[in-house]
């Protein structure tokens, strides 16, 4: 006779799968997500780098291209006049105003002088401005060179006014200028109206029309 055994109590029981804590698989995805998020903003913030990247480049002086409506020759007076010729008179190698000269200050370089007929460009200042009206929702980054045209006998006036006189109230009027732009003048090919604007506002600030045109170079522009 054959005896079957009872099941014992403690019997073999099916394995229970282990429980894995919920959580995980979160923590990742946000640690993802502020990864691509920072990626983002670092893109950003090179695109803003090489955009503006040349602003401190290139960045020289406005060279004087005309003696000083008072300037003089060593032997002679305060208003380079010769005697027998007038200090504004007619055409003579000492007229304050004069023609070239042969020799510079120190005799060693030509000294370049124009007649108040001649028109020379004198650079006033490279700005970078910011607009964040004419665009809705968005700022417009502005970088651009910015010169003037001035009649020969007044280079050094307005040359000693928008670069120590009267420089930071020329910056001001040209940074208003820009800030109120719209967009349609920011986009303008020829900027005309911008232009206009600065040089009726920097020759109200400095008393005088000094500028007959304004010139920009090297305009950029960008929406962030």
């Amino acid at each position: 006779m054959t005896t079957v055994a009872p099941p014992k109590a403690g019997g073999d029981q099916p394995p229970v799968a282990a429980i894995k804590p919920k959580g995980d698989g979160f923590i990742m995805k946000i640690i993802i997500v502020g990864v691509l998020l920072l990626v983002v903003m670092a893109g950003e913030f090179a695109i803003v780098i090489f955009f503006f990247a040349d602003s401190g480049k290139n960045e020289s002086k406005p060279e004087s291209v005309a003696q000083s409506a008072h300037g003089t020759d060593t032997a002679h007076g305060a208003h380079g006049a010769d005697s027998g010729h007038d200090a504004h008179g007619a055409k003579s190698s000492h007229d304050a105003h004069g023609a070239k000269s042969s020799s510079g200050a120190h005799g060693e370089t030509e000294t370049i002088t124009a007649s108040g007929d001649d028109l020379i460009e004198v650079e006033i200042e490279r700005f970078n401005c910011a607009n964040g009206m004419a665009s809705q929702g968005f700022t417009i980054h502005v970088s651009f060179r910015l010169v003037a045209t001035v009649s020969g006998n007044q280079v050094s006036y307005f040359h000693d006014a928008v670069t120590k006189e009267q420089k930071y109230r020329v910056q001001q009027a040209v940074d208003k200028v820009i800030r109120s732009s719209t967009h349609d003048e920011l986009s303008d090919s020829n900027l005309d109206r911008i232009k206009r604007r600065i040089r009726e506002d920097i020759n109200k600030i400095l008393g005088n029309s000094y500028i007959q045109e304004v010139i920009i170079t090297e305009f950029r522009m960008m929406e962030q």
